[in-house]
């Protein structure tokens, strides 16, 4: 692959996937920095998995550099499988379809085989492949029989959960070998230094990383019919603090929208991110009480707690229609005068919405 059409990838990877999901990670849709003027209103997910692996220090490891370069390839390598599907768009004169498909299966067979060794490489850059691998389509030209001789994205994103709670916990990695019990890290202790902690917003990245991490797990509860591994279920979710969070923040933005009713001021480029960014919170709560309900559904719960989820979901529509439907439609409205990013953010706001819905 030539290095024009490796940067393309990661424009088209920036300019689009990150240009969405990093807004849903931001000030305004992130519960934990609702209110933290401070905190990034768009942020990069992959810069800022970066920092955090940059955070993470060993205790005495001489092949740290190496380590760290492995998994930024295996980063970059996921990132080109991801994105090669648009790559048409960038040139005038496009390659003929059996090239691209070609150059796409390529890249697909690649970061698929990489996938194995990045499981076994615990880092915040590694989730973020294997959450990656788990959003790229198969490509056209593959085989029934290929496509069941690997790792599939399912296992990928259960995978990349579970090193989320491994990284959040500092604990070190076992590996089973028949009764053989060992570190997989041997001399590597996952630890932080202080002074990256005081100095970098560590806390607060790492609740934007998780918060990444909860999107894809009620997304895979909901559409795969499996368990939360990062959340409760029916018993327990309501008392979680980022479900309450939500909560909290919706009520806030209420209040904040009602008063923006009482003046004259217009649906600004920044107003209308503003209102994408916090819609896509409340759709997450109502992923996740739509994944409960099925949770009922499918376990045979009593009919009183299958009617108690039942009437959540019910309420988290109700809700999403008082408060943020009346101003996504002023959005819809003012469309053409928003900048490019803003309307892609609305479109797949609203694409992802109505998907849930219907």
């Amino acid at each position: 692959m030539e290095n024009v059409d490796s940067r393309w990838l990661d424009t088209l990877y920036r300019e689009g996937f990150e240009a969405v999901f990093g807004s849903w990670m931001g000030r305004y849709a992130c519960p934990f920095l609702f209110g933290h003027n401070l905190a990034d209103k768009y942020v990069s997910i992959s810069d800022l998995c970066r920092h955090l692996d940059g955070c993470i220090v060993d205790t005495g490891d001489s092949q740290l550099v190496g380590r760290s370069r492995d998994i930024e390839q295996s980063l970059q390598s996921t990132i080109s499988a991801f994105a090669a599907r648009w790559l048409p768009v960038t040139s005038p004169e496009p390659n003929s379809n059996e090239d691209h498909c070609s150059l796409v299966q390529t890249l697909w067979r690649h970061a698929r085989r990489d996938m194995l060794r990045v499981i076994n490489r615990p880092a915040y850059r590694s989730m973020l492949s294997l959450l990656l691998f788990a959003l790229t389509p198969i490509p056209e030209g593959i085989s029934e029989d290929e496509e069941a001789d690997g790792i599939s994205g399912q296992a990928c994103v259960h995978a990349a959960l579970q090193q989320i709670q491994t990284l959040r916990a500092r604990q070190r990695n076992l590996q089973f070998s028949g009764s053989k019990v060992s570190p997989s890290l041997k001399s590597q202790a996952i630890v932080t230094t202080p002074e990256s902690i005081e100095t970098s917003g560590f806390i607060n990245a790492e609740s934007t990383v998780y918060w990444a991490a909860l999107t894809f797990d009620t997304s895979a509860s909901l559409t795969l019919n499996c368990r939360s591994l990062l959340s409760s279920g029916l018993f327990g979710f309501e008392s979680e603090l980022p479900w309450r969070l939500v909560k909290t923040c919706a009520k806030m933005f209420d209040e904040n929208a009602r008063q923006w009713k009482q003046g004259s001021s217009d649906m600004t480029d920044e107003r209308a991110n503003q209102i994408i960014a916090a819609g896509a919170s409340w759709k997450l709560l109502g992923w996740k009480v739509t994944a409960i309900f099925k949770e009922a559904l499918r376990d045979g719960h009593d009919e009183s707690e299958v009617r108690r989820a039942y009437l959540a979901v019910v309420d988290s529509v109700k809700q999403f229609g008082i408060i943020y439907r009346p101003l996504l439609d002023e959005c819809h409205k003012r469309m053409p005068f928003l900048g490019q990013q803003t309307k892609l953010r609305w479109c797949k706001f609203e694409w992802s919405h109505k998907r849930f819905l219907y």
